[in-house]
């Protein structure tokens, strides 16, 4: 099922991560919002830093948000250094799962 959005609607992400070993781990999380023909994208803010559990992300969608489908892109990555997150663990991608009308 695919949920429509416009302008000024909020999209919820939930991130879920469920680290495998005996090692207690602290991640950063990055969400990205990537318009499925490509192109566009919106990156959200990363957050962690998240062992094991999860991490909600808010989209607000703009006024400029270009209409059409999205996809939602997660990765997560070992930390981050001034903002920019380094050594991707994983990445996982949803297929439209919403649409900008």
């Amino acid at each position: 099922m695919v949920t429509h959005v416009k302008s000024g609607d909020k999209v919820k992400v939930r991130v879920e991560i469920d680290a495998k070993g005996n090692t207690f781990h602290t991640f950063q999380i990055g969400v990205t919002m990537k318009r499925t023909s490509g192109g566009t994208y919106y990156d959200l803010p990363l957050q962690g830093e998240l062992g094991n559990g999860s991490e909600n992300f808010t989209w607000n969608v703009p006024s400029n948000a270009e209409k059409g489908s999205y996809d939602v892109v997660c990765a997560v990555w070992e930390g981050e250094n001034g903002g920019i997150p380094y050594n991707q663990l994983d990445k996982e991608t949803k297929s439209n799962k919403f649409t900008v009308d």
